[in-house]
């Protein structure tokens, strides 16, 4: 890449490897049928269906919730440990749209691993089509609560800094590299970190 120092390209320079795109709604709606689900950053229409389809739901946000079962008003920006509820055989959490919105996302993340069950995130692409389009025109395109966007890389940095294996990824909603978003399927680490795309 023209006159890149070997140390320059080696810190900032990342492949973006391949992999498919799904639609979001779809694959949470897979993900958690039949389960009991732990819906972190709980609102709106997704977790009403992500509650139709789990075996149990349990949820989590900061604001009422009327509908949602087994909801707990939480701010996950101000939490202690024992303001989770405890869930007898959880089998998946959610962390749907919720990271973006964190002043410590790691936290929530460390607090995530400590259930030792498989986790999805979910967070918006920052090279997001759309999102480039508005920007060339002096727009920027944001969630006014969001305090981050996430790349693939920079996703990725922070899932394995707080010890999760990336199991499965993917974008949603859209073309590779530039869709709406990002998938990550995780597990709790406890052995070596194998990556791969969703199949």
């Amino acid at each position: 890449m023209g006159n890149l120092s070997p140390e320059y390209y080696e810190k900032m320079i990342h492949k973006v490897p391949d992999a498919p795109v799904f639609d979001r709604r779809d694959y949470l709606v897979k993900a958690c049928r039949g389960k009991i689900i732990l819906d972190v950053g709980a609102s709106g229409p997704m977790s009403f269906t992500l509650q139709d389809e789990a075996k149990t739901y349990y949820g989590i946000g900061i604001d009422p919730n009327p509908g949602l079962t087994n909801y707990y008003r939480i701010d996950l920006d101000n939490y202690d440990k024992h303001t989770f509820p405890i869930i007898e055989g959880l089998d998946l959490v959610i962390a749907g749209e919720i990271l973006e919105h964190l002043s410590n996302p790691g936290r929530l993340l460390n607090r995530l691993r400590s259930l030792d069950t498989q986790v999805i995130v979910t967070v918006p692409n920052a090279f997001s089509i759309s999102g480039i389009k508005n920007m060339q025109k002096g727009i920027e395109s944001v969630n006014k609560e969001h305090v981050a966007w996430y790349s693939y890389h920079t996703l990725k940095v922070l899932v394995e800094r707080h010890r999760f294996n990336i199991l499965l990824w993917a974008w949603y909603n859209g073309k590779p590299l530039t869709a709406e978003g990002l998938i990550f399927h995780l597990e709790p680490r406890n052995g070596n970190n194998q990556e791969k795309p969703i199949s």
